[in-house]
């Protein structure tokens, strides 16, 4: 039972990484954009 919760909370550890580092890989693709739109 243990295992199982460990390799759940490893497995969302994993999942929350890999979203925010898409989350900022997008934010700083938007500010790229805007940047060039308004120079």
């Amino acid at each position: 039972m243990n295992e199982n919760q460990d390799l759940l909370f490893t497995q969302i550890v994993t999942c929350s990484c890999l979203g925010g580092f898409v989350l900022l890989s997008c934010i700083a693709g938007l500010v790229k954009v805007v940047q060039q739109i308004f120079m």
